[in-house]
């Protein structure tokens, strides 16, 4: 018997855990989550404010990733997402390593949240389980 909350390939676990026995087996997935659709429809988003709306509305319960071209739009979109009451953390190069280090490790345990952040993030650096 194998059990897991989280296997993205089931059908190969269970084939990997029969090893040789070709016998008959059951392999039992979970209901897929239903996750709540956001009432959003736009055509152009136009502004930071307006990005931050549908951002905080987006995928709401789960981690966001943005990335925006400048280290002034990450620090305005952070605080357009703050002021709409959403947990938003920044990173980019202008910040220490540490404080970097700080935003990066609290988003990867926050479970409801946002990270805006420059290119920085496309280097390789670790966020923890993105939704």
């Amino acid at each position: 018997m194998g059990l897991s909350a989280t296997v993205g390939n089931p059908k190969d676990l269970v084939e990997w855990l029969a090893g040789s026995c070709h016998g008959q087996r059951e392999i039992i997935l979970p209901r897929e989550a239903q996750a709540d659709r956001a009432d959003v429809r736009l055509d152009h988003v136009g502004s930071l404010q307006n990005a931050a709306v549908v951002i905080s509305r987006l995928h709401r319960g789960e981690k966001r990733l943005v990335f925006v071209d400048s280290r002034s739009k990450a620090e305005q979109l952070a605080a357009e997402l703050r002021g709409l009451e959403t947990t938003a953390f920044v990173t980019h190069s202008s910040l220490s390593h540490e404080q970097r280090q700080q935003a990066e490790h609290a988003f990867a345990e926050k479970e409801n949240c946002v990270i805006v952040a420059t290119s920085v993030l496309e280097l390789g650096i670790d966020v923890g389980d993105l939704d």
